[in-house]
């Protein structure tokens, strides 16, 4: 914005995808003015200017919401209406079948592995918590596929 105006054209493809001056535009200031209103919509482009006739230098953001040409009219269902059948489906659909978890390894192997520091991080900087306990993990295997 240049001294409390600023012409902002729209980018031709997304002009021709929205209902032309049926659009809304929302300017947002990145930086102290008296404010920001849209002064002039086209189908092209539409104008920003600073309230009470302000002169201010001021970058600014702005966000769009159209309708989609062609689809000026067209509405969303009413969810109200279709819920309870909605919900009635998503419950036959749904079943849970429970899952028996198994070791990674058999206990038999685990006997006997040498076992590997790992430092755990403290959940906080707390200066109660000074320190730091190690964990113990047993090493993996050794590889049964050695090239000699």
């Amino acid at each position: 914005m240049i001294d409390g105006s600023a012409e902002i054209p729209l980018e031709p493809v997304f002009a021709q995808t929205i209902s032309p001056l049926d659009y809304h535009v929302f300017p947002v200031p990145n930086g102290d003015c008296k404010g920001l209103y849209i002064s002039q919509k086209t189908a092209t482009g539409f104008v920003v200017r600073e309230l009470g006739g302000g002169t201010s230098n001021v970058l600014f953001d702005y966000r769009i919401v159209a309708r989609r040409r062609g689809y000026e009219n067209v509405r969303l269902v009413d969810a109200t209406k279709t819920r309870a059948h909605s919900v009635d489906l998503a419950q036959r659909s749904v079943t849970v079948k429970p899952q028996r978890l198994s070791a990674v390894r058999p206990p038999e192997e685990r006997k006997n592995v040498p076992a590997i520091p790992i430092p755990i991080a403290p959940r906080s900087t707390s200066p109660f918590r000074q320190n730091v306990p190690i964990a113990s993990v047993p090493a993996p295997p050794a590889s049964r596929n050695r090239v000699h």
